[in-house]
């Protein structure tokens, strides 16, 4: 029996294409996953000795496959058809066998299915869960399914697909990729502002164009970094790269963003923020009070990192070096860097202590100037875990067992909740425990539900882990001897 396993899908980043170019495309792994177990299957155990026994089964190998139907390049909102064909190649009838393909996160279920054996079920955020029920050996079932192409977030650079632990005895997996590209048209590059003596003037790049050809662009403006912008100006022609702002006061600083817009009415993410001060005397002396929270996609807050004094204010703030996605293991933490070299460190944990989910984040610095104005300056990323075993290690000592026996465990989160089962080749069950959290280790006593010492023979120990924060399952099973 393999080891249990999940699948992570990587949603990667693909290189933006030059001139008119689609925009924002975005390379799409997608994977499926068998999981099914045959624990009960087994044949019954051939005991040749007092301490030394074999066991005979034969064994079922699931191997599964998958394509996709016309093209390998799409725009959001296209229809995509899923063909997934599963074969028994082994020698025995695999049980309760569930096909789960957890889809990337730029693709959502369109809601179509058609299978040959078994029934389907989409579920959230976007997982399709085919259950095949038993599948006898060289048996082949067949199922297609309708997906979208759907379009990035507008703080979307790259993101990983957590497909979750399905416990199993044996595993196999099959992939492809797909592209999908905005059909919006990308973000105007390289904003400047640059205040004058009566006005501030504005210049930006041409953007990578969409579906549609870019026929112009949106200025939006407000009075602070960070802060909500609106409209004002509207300005005609790919060409036209560049705006002069004469509605400026004295004294004030101005931020500005810049959308670009095609043929079709369809509109850009907002290009990189450009602030530029107009008169702006230099702020008075004294402390600045500096705040960091991080925040989630829903604009939460999750945390306070920081809250003290300092002597001046920050003016940027960055996470992991830059990175749009950051992957961290269980117990890491995500380094944080403010302009003025401060280092901080987040553990990934929100305010009640618990480990936050996968998703969008943001950490944002805000400091309060001796006068009441405030800056701000914040960093979006995904953060994203890799799948790691819940059960690294397990051990049955002394085995065979004589008097007792003692189950032991190691956990890559030693607070995820252990349930513990033993049987025998009949299928009966002999124990069922769980230890208290934080135990790595229990003792049988080699009796059963009813208090009766279990006869000489072969049993199975499963060792079950949930770890409800971070999502996972994971399982292992032993064989054990008494004597």
């Amino acid at each position: 029996m393999s080891t249990p396993w999940g699948v992570l899908c990587t949603v990667l980043l693909a290189v933006l294409l030059a001139g008119r170019s689609p925009a924002f495309g975005f390379e799409i792994t997608n994977t499926a996953t068998v999981d099914y177990t045959n624990e009960l299957g087994m044949s019954p155990a051939s005991v040749t000795s007092a301490v030394s026994f074999t066991v005979t089964s034969g064994a079922p190998l699931l191997v599964i496959s998958k394509s996709v139907s016309g093209p390998t390049s799409y725009w959001d909102g296209d229809s995509i058809e899923f063909a997934l064909t599963l074969r028994n190649d082994g020698d025995a009838t695999a049980f309760s066998v569930t096909v789960i393909d957890s889809l990337p996160s730029l693709l959502g279920f369109g809601g179509s299915a058609t299978v040959s054996s078994g029934s389907m079920a989409s579920g959230p955020p976007s997982r399709i869960a085919w259950s095949v029920g038993d599948i006898d050996a060289g048996m082949t079932v067949n199922a297609r399914f309708t997906v979208r192409a759907l379009s990035p977030p507008a703080a979307f650079l790259a993101q990983v697909n957590d497909a979750g632990a399905w416990s199993s005895e044996s595993s196999s997996a099959t992939s492809f990729t797909v592209d999908v590209w905005r059909t919006a048209p990308g973000a105007p590059p390289g904003l400047s502002a640059v205040a004058g003596d009566s006005r501030i003037t504005l210049s930006w790049g041409t953007p990578v164009t969409g579906r549609y050809a870019v026929n112009g662009y949106r200025v939006f403006r407000s009075s602070a970094a960070g802060g909500a912008k609106v409209l004002v100006a509207s300005v005609s022609g790919f060409w036209s790269t560049g705006w002069q702002d004469s509605s400026v006061a004295g004294g004030n600083t101005y931020c500005y963003e810049v959308r670009a817009v095609d043929a079709n009415g369809g509109m850009s993410v907002p290009s990189a923020e450009a602030c530029a001060p107009f008169g702006v005397t230099p702020p008075p002396a004294g402390d600045v009070h500096l705040v960091v929270t991080v925040t989630d996609a829903a604009g939460r807050k999750v945390k306070v990192i920081l809250d003290s004094r300092r002597s001046s204010a920050v003016l940027s703030v960055s996470v992991a070096e830059g990175k749009a996605a950051v992957s961290v293991k269980t117990g890491e933490g995500i380094s944080i860097v403010l302009s003025d070299g401060t280092r901080l460190s987040w553990d990934t944990r929100n305010a009640g202590g618990g480990f936050v989910p996968n998703g969008f984040y943001t950490i944002t610095v805000t400091s309060t100037m001796p006068d009441g104005r405030v800056k701000t300056a914040s960093d979006t990323f995904a953060l994203v875990r890799p799948y790691e075993k819940l059960i690294l290690s397990a051990a049955l000592v002394p085995n065979p067992a004589r008097e007792g026996v003692w189950m032991a465990w190691k956990l890559s989160n030693p607070l995820a909740a252990v349930r513990l089962k033993i049987y025998n080749l009949a299928g009966e069950l002999l124990l069922k425990e769980e230890p208290v959290e934080g135990a790595a280790s229990y003792r049988w006593n080699l009796r059963n539900l009813q208090g009766t010492r279990v006869v000489a023979g072969l049993y199975i120990v499963v060792i079950e882990a949930s770890d409800p924060i971070m999502g996972r399952d994971d399982r292992r099973l032993l064989r054990l001897g008494v004597q």
